[in-house]
């Protein structure tokens, strides 16, 4: 009776397996498509992104707003940024990179003034053109296009292009998001 749950769970895990489409991107990344992906297709573009075709709806936590608030710093005064963070259930559908094995939540909205205009109140936008605030976080769920994966500085990034909102909640704050690097 043990071998029999074995090689039914063996089975079921190989079928699994074969469920899994591989991206294959010269010379030695792979990314695999989960089966429950909306991905019909893919093209690999330069640099080693791969472009997929399809629609996402991705649920999570954002951050709009000035990058620093420091007149002196020439390189990000003057500058928004958006960082979208990903709700665990919505990653299962994302292509991964099959060295980690991990549907990364971080993700990048590609058109971030096209997503602030439709997910956040435009009095609160106004507040923070003015500086009156610095950021703006939320939760929203939204849908998104042209889905792209590449491999940097030996991590996954995962972007897309903003389509539409489901439905979102954003709440103004006064501190500054940090800047990230590799």
């Amino acid at each position: 009776m043990k071998t029999v749950g074995l090689l039914i769970l063996l089975a079921s895990s190989i079928a699994a397996a074969s469920d899994v489409r591989i991206v294959h991107v010269p010379p030695d990344i792979d990314f695999a498509i989960p089966a429950s992906s909306p991905v019909t297709s893919w093209k690999i573009k330069e640099y080693g992104v791969v472009e997929y075709t399809g629609k996402f709806i991705v649920s999570g936590s954002y951050e709009y707003g000035w990058l620093t608030d420091d007149p002196t710093d020439a390189d990000n005064y003057g500058f928004k940024s958006l960082t979208f963070t990903v709700d665990p259930e919505y990653t299962n559908t994302f292509p991964y990179w099959t060295r980690d094995g991990i549907q990364r939540r971080d993700f990048i909205i590609r058109n971030p003034n096209a997503f602030a205009r439709a997910v956040i109140p435009k009095n609160q936008l106004k507040l923070l053109d003015l500086r009156k605030i610095k950021s703006i976080t939320g939760r929203t769920s939204v849908w998104v296009r042209s889905l792209r994966t590449s491999v940097e500085c030996d991590h996954q990034i995962n972007s897309a292009l903003f389509i539409s909102t489901v439905k979102s909640n954003a709440i103004s704050k006064l501190e500054f998001s940090d800047s990230q690097g590799c």
